[in-house]
């Protein structure tokens, strides 16, 4: 479970940019966004998105595939013994969230669209 473990809201609060589109954020969305993500935690919702796309990722065949073979891939070019978990993670983390299928962001943008209404 290091996908999930590597997903960290507080990376996702203390960005200046938008990861959807590459828009940087202007000081008061940035407000805007970290008062949405510490209401969001607060009231458990933060917690439950989470675990809702960890369960859409695993779900999503290609998806996990792909991250089997990338996972297989990088310990074979470190080598077992000396790769750590903490490199993995941070490795895998960063090519999860880049391959994440558009059908699974657009899903989770209508949940956080009806947390937010």
């Amino acid at each position: 479970m290091m996908l999930e473990e590597g997903f960290n809201e507080k990376k996702i609060g203390n960005s200046q940019q938008n990861a959807s589109n590459g828009h940087k954020l202007t000081p008061s969305e940035t407000k805007e966004r970290n008062e949405l993500l510490n209401q969001m935690e607060e009231n458990g919702d933060l917690e439950r998105l989470k675990h809702d796309l960890f369960a859409q990722l695993v779900l999503h065949e290609p998806w996990r595939e792909n991250m089997q073979r990338h996972t297989q891939a990088v310990v074979q070019e470190q080598g077992v013994s000396e790769v750590t978990l903490d490199e993995l993670s941070l490795i895998l983390t960063a090519c999860g969230s880049r391959t994440i299928p558009e059908s699974i962001k657009q899903y989770m943008l209508q949940k956080i669209g009806q947390i937010v209404d």
